[in-house]
């Protein structure tokens, strides 16, 4: 079983759509030794939550060794994940709003192929005070997606079983 970091994933994809619509640069929240942008966009994945598990068998097969059935298995689970979205600077209230109009959308369903939006909330003006007093503006959106991590694991069987019970 290979490891997946299934949310870099989601945040290539989700970060290469931005990059379609924005020039402004687009960064991963809490990443150590990188700023914060000043006129820029930052993407967190918050919190998880399942929704559903389902395992199935892809294919049986023979090993040379032993000649005994094998099933490759696959397990699933629906995760839904909130990712919030901090929009920097003048523009972060343009772009606040325009991902959130794009997220409600056909397009980004059609387009993001690792993960696919649910729902979000509105954007909101969460403007503060920098170290120098001075108003940094700043408008998040939380977006709800679902992704759905799957991994394989190989599942040895046998054909016929013996089961012997021991006298008292």
């Amino acid at each position: 079983m290979s490891e997946i970091d299934f949310l870099n994933q989601m945040f290539i994809e989700i970060r290469a759509m931005f990059l379609e619509f924005f020039t402004c640069p687009i960064v991963q929240g809490y990443q150590n030794g990188v700023p914060l942008p000043i006129d820029g966009i930052v993407i967190t994945f918050i919190t998880e939550t399942d929704l559903d598990q389902l395992s199935y068998s892809d294919e049986e097969d023979t090993t040379a060794l032993t000649d005994e059935p094998f099933k490759i298995i696959t397990v699933q689970t629906a995760v839904k994940t909130m990712m919030q979205v901090d929009c920097y600077g003048e523009l972060g209230q343009a772009r606040a709003r325009q991902i959130a109009t794009m997220f409600k959308s056909p397009y980004a369903c059609e387009r993001l192929q690792s993960c696919k939006p649910l729902d979000y909330r509105p954007p909101k003006n969460l403007s503060f005070v920098n170290e120098a007093a001075e108003y940094e503006p700043r408008w998040m959106v939380e977006i709800d997606m679902q992704y759905n991590p799957h991994y394989t694991y190989r599942q040895e069987s046998t054909k016929t079983i013996t089961v012997d019970i021991n006298p008292l």
